[in-house]
């Protein structure tokens, strides 16, 4: 028997994320679920020119080590993106990178997570 879907906020809306580095979230501890639906959305830019954000799920089982989940999700301006990802390993963060001359942008994310199956 499986409990119910909670939803996990990575990035609440909306925020802004700025800069050409990687952004990480806070590691959160998902051992109970056995996957996720995976939401995000980004603006089309805060400054001049246009700006592109792509967000990656990562795991870890000992929070140094971090592991790719899937693909990038890269939403075009102002539309969201959602991606079904199973979740394997204790830890996970999201990734985010913002491209582009005026690297700024608007964006959130969330999950709903689906537990695993119980005896």
């Amino acid at each position: 028997m499986r409990g119910p879907v909670r939803r996990i906020v990575f990035v609440p809306r909306f925020t802004g994320l700025y800069g050409p580095a990687d952004l990480y979230t806070v590691p959160v501890n998902l051992r109970e679920f056995a996957s996720m639906e995976l939401c995000v959305w980004s603006s089309s830019g805060n400054g001049s020119t246009p700006a592109t954000a792509q967000y990656l799920l990562q795991q870890s089982t000992d929070l140094e080590n971090w592991h790719d989940v899937g693909n990038e999700l890269a939403p075009a301006g102002n539309a969201e993106m959602v991606a079904e990802r199973s979740l394997d390993l204790e830890w996970v963060r999201l990734r985010m990178q913002i491209d582009g001359t005026d690297p700024g942008a608007t964006g959130w994310a969330v999950a709903d997570c689906v537990p695993r199956e119980s005896d």
